[in-house]
């Protein structure tokens, strides 16, 4: 049996997905959201847009901290007292969203303030 067929693996695939779709997404989605938020922007000045440009921005800050943090824990030596397994990486992979989502919506790192205030302009 594929591990993509075991039952556990569908239940962790579709909660990534929603992870993954409520806010987090690649690098070129979140890009191109804050271009079309940038361009809603300039046409109307309203305070619904404002704050879907802070939003945009601060998602864009979880997923660049995500990012780090995945390559924090790859140079990581393997070996320890845990065996790396593959429910292991999962939870290893929703804990650092999760970590990434906190430290972005406390402040981050300064990165969606720096891209809010370049593209409010």
């Amino acid at each position: 049996m594929r591990i993509a067929d075991r039952p556990a693996f569908a239940s962790f695939a579709a909660r990534d997905a929603a992870v993954w779709s409520s806010g987090t997404s690649s690098f070129e989605q979140q890009l191109d959201k804050a271009r079309s938020i940038q361009e809603a922007k300039s046409n109307e000045s309203s305070e619904g847009s404002d704050q879907a440009l802070r939003s945009a921005v601060e998602s864009f800050e979880a997923y660049f901290i995500h990012q780090m943090i995945k390559g924090m824990r790859q140079t990581i030596p393997e070996g320890g007292l845990f065996e790396k397994s593959f429910a292991r990486e999962i939870y290893e992979d929703a804990m650092d969203q999760e970590r990434s989502a906190n430290l972005a919506a406390a402040g981050g790192i300064g990165l969606a303030k720096l891209l809010y205030d370049q593209l409010a302009k």
